[in-house]
């Protein structure tokens, strides 16, 4: 909570920028001095986010964040920033325009953490996905009495899903956002070959060819684990493994799972408070129709923790017809 000599400073911090504002409006600025201001309110934004009451500081982080989307150009990195931070404080009002968090956010995110990423993860937050979704695996008889010619691990981070498949697989490919975690899966030595990248980078060979235009080496298994809550829309990645797949292939991933009762005008994804998606089941399954993918099984599953309670996940393997 703010106390009363940091209410006083803030209050006069306020006062300069409402009069900065007033004036900007009258007689513009020049670009130099709208960006000082309008990082100023962005960090206020941020700070106000976190603190406490809620009910006393979301409504003062909106008004900072939006001022930064009124001033500064949507080209601007504090742009995007904004407003993906304030559609986590209006939790449940979906913007068309907001379907995946900022690369910029999940990048510092991870290269922050990745030195200690298994020890929080694991040990702090109970994180045992690809431990589960191999289980489920082996449980429906998808791992093959051969190893899998060709895997893709979507979202590899530290290697802990390479880990968990590298034993059934002849090559195992993976990619990560962050170049510091991709380093530490690079140390575990279970990868053939690792990017730097966007998930969908992966479906993409050396010299940028696409694996649609290519006969030789399709994926046979594409994984991906605790990487979809950083994603809202999954339509394009769905498209994309399909086409990388050869028939038969599995699709085997893991999701947070939206269990707010569905309205007629319900969301079929959620980015909430803690800045992570979370997607209906009914959403995967038409997902599912719509890409030629059958349903081999969707399994309700405690996925990690978060603030000492339970994430309710899905664990899911598909197969390509």
């Amino acid at each position: 909570p703010v106390d009363a000599s940091e209410q006083e400073t803030y209050q006069r911090l306020c006062d300069a920028i409402d009069q900065f504002w007033s004036k900007h409006d009258q007689i513009p600025y020049s670009t130099m001095d709208v960006e000082f201001v309008t990082t100023r309110e962005y960090r206020l934004g941020l700070l106000f986010r976190k603190l406490q009451p809620p009910a006393t500081c979301r409504p003062l982080a909106r008004a900072h964040l939006r001022r930064v989307l009124k001033y500064l150009p949507h080209d601007h990195e504090h742009w995007s920033m904004a407003q993906f931070w304030l559609a986590t404080l209006d939790e449940g009002n979906k913007s068309p325009n907001l379907d995946r968090c900022p690369k910029e956010y999940v990048v510092g995110l991870y290269s922050t953490f990745a030195e200690k990423f298994d020890t929080l993860l694991v040990d702090k937050l109970s994180y045992q996905t690809p431990q589960l979704l191999r289980a489920l695996l082996d449980e429906t008889g998808c791992i093959a009495t051969e190893p899998w010619s060709r895997i893709i691990d979507l979202g590899a981070g530290t290697g802990l899903s390479g880990l968990a498949f590298r034993d059934c697989a002849v090559r195992l490919e993976g990619v990560d956002l962050s170049p510091e975690m991709v380093a530490k899966a690079r140390d575990r030595g279970c990868y053939d070959r690792l990017i730097v990248g966007d998930l969908l980078d992966i479906f993409d060979n050396e010299e940028g060819t696409s694996f649609q235009s290519k006969e030789k080496d399709p994926a046979t298994l594409v994984i991906a684990c605790d990487v979809f809550c950083y994603i809202g829309d999954l339509s394009e990645i769905f498209q994309r493994v399909h086409r990388a797949t050869e028939p038969n292939s599995i699709f085997a991933f893991s999701n947070e799972l939206l269990l707010q009762k569905a309205g007629e005008d319900a969301p079929q994804y959620l980015l909430h408070n803690c800045a992570r998606f979370s997607h209906r089941q009914t959403y995967i399954e038409a997902l599912a129709r719509e890409n030629g993918f059958a349903v081999v099984s969707m399994k309700h599953s405690v996925i990690r923790k978060n603030q000492g309670e339970d994430v309710h996940g899905l664990l899911t393997i598909f197969r390509k017809q």
